[in-house]
C-alpha cells in the first residue's frame, strides 16, 4: 500500500518545485542575457572584413624570398588586427604564386581583381610578373604596392619603396678598390631600368653590357661588375665572371636576383647582392622579428622587411580610409596611397648589402 504525501510534505515539495523553477528561470535569462551580450558586443564593434592581397613566387628559384614575404606580411596584418588599427575593421590575407613569370603574374592578378573585397595588392617582385599584372590592375583600379623592383615611371596604381637603380650602382661603385670603371651586366627583359639614361648620370664611369653573349672573356677592364637578372640568369653569369679571375675586381648582384637559396647557385663564386634596407627603430624591429617568428618565419631576411614595409604603407592607407566610419573600398585605398608618402608612412629605403662585401 502506498503511504502517499500529507499535505505539510505537499506544500513543502510544490514551494521547492516553485522555487527551483523559479531559480531555473532566473539562470535561463542570465545566461539568456549573457549570449545576447556575447552576440552583440562584436555585432556592435566589428565592422567588417577587408582583404590584402599578396603576389609572390611560393615555387621556382625564388620561393624562399616569396615565403620571407608571406611571412612579413602576415605579421604586419596580425598586429594590426590584434592593435585594432582598423576600428572594427580585420584585415585577411590572400597570397597567391606567381612562380615570378609573366603568365602566372597576370593570372594571379586577374584572380585578385575578380575579389571586390580585395582592396589593395602587395609584391609582384619579379618584372615579368609585374609587367603582365599592371594593366589587369590599372583596369581593376586595384592599388599595388612593389617591394622589390627598383622605382620605374609609371601610369598605373603602381607605388614603388624601392629607390631607383641609381643609387645601386652608386652603391656598388662605393666599394671598389680603387676609382675605376664600373661595368653593368643586364639582361633587359628582367631588368628594363638599367642602361644608359637611367644610371647615376656620369658620377663616375659606367659601362652597359646588355647582353650575357659578352660574359666569355669580352667584358672591357673594370675596377667592379655590377649585374642585373633574374636569380638563374644571375648564377650562371657570375659563375662564368668567377672563373675569369679576380682582374674584374668585386662582383655585385642587383635586388632581382636575392633569394636565400642564391649561395648555393653561386658555388665558390664570391658575390654579394643589393637589396633595399630600411633602417627600423629598434622597439619595432622587435615587434617585427617576434610578429614574423609567430607567423610560422624564422630570422626575417631582406625580402622580409621589404614586403612588411609594403604592407604597414598599405595597412596605414585602409586605416586612413576608413576614418570617420567611411568603408576603405578600392578606390578610397587607392586615393590615400597616392597621397602618403612612404619615406614618412615607413621610412626611407637605402641600399644595403646581403651577404659578405666580394
Amino acid at each position: 500500500m502506498h503511504s502517499g504525501l500529507n499535505s505539510g510534505q505537499k506544500r513543502r515539495g510544490a514551494a521547492r518545485a516553485q522555487t527551483l523553477r523559479a531559480l531555473a528561470a532566473f539562470w535561463g535569462l542570465g545566461l539568456l542575457a549573457v549570449a545576447s551580450a556575447c552576440q552583440s558586443t562584436p555585432a556592435q564593434e566589428f565592422r567588417g572584413v577587408v582583404k590584402i592581397g599578396l603576389v609572390a613566387p611560393f615555387s621556382g628559384p625564388e620561393w624562399s624570398a616569396g615565403y620571407e614575404a608571406l611571412f612579413a606580411v602576415r605579421a604586419a596584418i596580425n598586429r594590426w588586427n590584434l592593435e585594432d588599427r582598423g576600428r572594427g575593421l580585420r584585415a585577411d590575407l590572400v597570397a597567391e604564386d606567381d612562380r615570378s613569370t609573366a603568365e602566372f603574374g597576370r593570372l594571379q592578378a586577374e584572380k585578385l581583381a575578380s575579389d571586390p573585397r580585395i582592396v589593395a595588392t602587395i609584391g609582384h617582385p619579379s618584372w615579368a610578373s609585374l609587367s603582365a599584372a599592371v594593366p589587369v590592375y590599372r583596369q581593376a583600379g586595384l592599388a599595388l604596392v612593389n617591394y622589390w623592383v627598383p622605382a620605374v615611371p609609371t601610369d598605373g596604381p603602381v607605388y614603388y619603396l624601392v629607390p631607383p637603380w641609381s643609387r645601386f650602382e652608386t652603391f656598388a661603385a662605393q666599394r671598389l678598390r680603387s676609382p675605376g670603371r664600373l661595368v653593368v651586366v643586364f639582361d633587359p627583359n628582367s631588368c628594363p631600368w638599367v642602361g644608359p639614361g637611367h644610371g647615376a648620370s656620369g658620377a663616375f664611369p659606367v659601362t652597359y653590357v646588355g647582353s650575357g653573349l659578352h660574359l666569355t672573356g669580352r667584358l672591357p677592364a673594370a675596377e667592379g661588375v655590377l649585374i642585373c637578372a633574374d636569380g638563374l640568369t644571375t648564377a650562371r653569369w657570375a659563375s662564368t665572371l668567377g672563373q675569369a679571375g679576380p682582374p674584374l675586381g668585386p662582383l655585385f648582384l642587383g635586388p632581382p636576383a636575392y633569394s636565400a637559396s642564391l649561395g648555393s647557385l653561386l658555388g665558390p663564386t664570391r658575390a654579394a647582392a643589393l637589396v633595399p634596407t630600411w633602417k627600423l627603430p629598434a622597439d619595432e624591429t622587435r615587434a617585427f622579428e617576434a610578429a614574423f617568428r609567430e607567423a610560422g618565419g624564422g630570422n626575417p631576411g631582406p625580402a622580409a622587411v621589404a614586403a612588411y614595409q609594403a604592407a604597414r604603407l598599405v595597412l596605414r592607407a585602409v586605416e586612413q580610409a576608413a576614418a570617420a566610419g567611411a568603408w576603405p573600398n578600392r578606390d578610397r585605398v587607392r586615393a590615400v596611397l597616392g597621397t602618403l608618402n612612404p619615406e614618412e608612412a615607413v621610412g626611407r629605403a637605402e641600399v644595403g648589402l646581403a651577404g659578405p662585401s666580394p
